[in-house]
């Protein structure tokens, strides 16, 4: 029997080389991630860009160039701008992430957790209530640019007066706390405000095991009138069975202007 040899002008079938096959099947699911991540505008839009993925900094980036996600009011935007070094200074000396996580990734004490915890609490509204006493030493010791308190009864007398002054010196409902951040860090660190607190409480930073810091901003309008805007960072110094030991406040503004904000 005669075999039949293909015809020399019959199509022979293409196998496409190992190495495009490979490059096509990589290729495949990179393009379909590229399309998902463009559709959600993380990806690299009109072309632009090598990545597959949008750096986060571009998107903050974006996001502070155009007044955040979603818009806020241009008065929460000022605050924030003004208070931006202060906070930027904070995270130069190893601060670490709002919430009380360490610089170095560690977890925070719990001594430490516990009175971060009830500051973010408290301090917003110190104007308003009482506050929860229970981490506080009784050798407390309060010290600012220009005052000095030692023990918790002196401290107290502080927040309490501070309210009643509040409620008979200051327009209904003016007087505002805002706590723009409050952070774990090293039991030796400082102020960096540029009217720091009086010195003397060397010997309390010794005993601490731990320390948060608080940046805020306080405003508000008298009932005769006059406006007045304190800013800066406090220092809590937290003891071995968690109590608070020191609290350390530093002011942007002079002592002298602040008290311009207040006289008649």
């Amino acid at each position: 029997m005669r075999l039949c040899s293909p015809s020399p002008h019959a199509a022979s079938p293409q196998i496409p080389p190992r190495r495009s096959f490979l490059k096509a099947a990589a290729i495949a699911p990179v393009s379909q991630a590229h399309q998902s991540l463009r559709a959600r505008g993380d990806g690299p839009r009109g072309g632009e860009g090598a990545g597959i993925l949008r750096p986060q900094a571009a998107r903050v980036r974006d996001n502070a160039r155009h007044g955040g996600e979603g818009g806020e009011p241009s008065g929460a935007r000022t605050r924030k701008r003004r208070n931006s070094l202060v906070r930027a200074a904070a995270r130069a000396e190893g601060v670490g992430a709002a919430g009380g996580a360490s610089g170095d990734g560690e977890r925070s004490d719990w001594r430490v957790a516990r009175v971060i915890r009830v500051l973010r609490e408290d301090l917003p509204v110190q104007y308003e209530r009482d506050l929860d006493w229970s981490v506080y030493d009784g050798s407390v010791a309060f010290v600012d640019p220009v005052t000095r308190l030692d023990g918790l009864i002196l401290y107290r007398g502080m927040i309490s007066s501070l309210r009643l002054i509040t409620a008979v010196g200051f327009e209904p409902g003016s007087v505002v706390f805002e706590l723009h951040s409050i952070e774990e860090v090293p039991p030796s660190a400082r102020t960096f405000s540029p009217f720091p607190p009086r010195p003397g409480l060397e010997g309390r930073v010794a005993e601490a095991v731990g320390a948060v810091r608080s940046v805020w901003s306080t405003w508000g309008r008298t009932r005769w009138g006059k406006e007045f805007e304190i800013t800066g960072d406090d220092i809590f110094r937290i003891n071995e069975i968690g109590k608070v030991i020191t609290h350390e406040s530093a002011w942007n503004e002079s002592p002298s202007q602040v008290w311009e904000s207040f006289k008649l």
